[in-house]
């Protein structure tokens, strides 16, 4: 599932896919996949985008 409220919010921010996978310490087609569903964002990385985009958690994380 796409995380659209998450690209959404990055994008309001004005950060880059780049941007959010150095800051998780990954490649940005890692972040990528992640943003497209393709691989799982785990429950600690939610943390971490919310606390880099400055925003709680359920604002970002879709419903699966």
């Amino acid at each position: 599932m796409v995380k659209t409220k998450l690209i959404r919010k990055r994008n309001e921010k004005e950060f880059t896919q780049k941007d959010l996978a150095e800051y998780l310490n990954i490649s940005q087609t890692q972040y990528s996949r992640k943003e497209k569903g393709e691989v799982e964002i785990s429950d600690e990385e939610w943390e971490r985008i919310s606390k880099l985009l400055e925003i709680n958690v359920d604002e970002i994380k879709e419903n699966e």
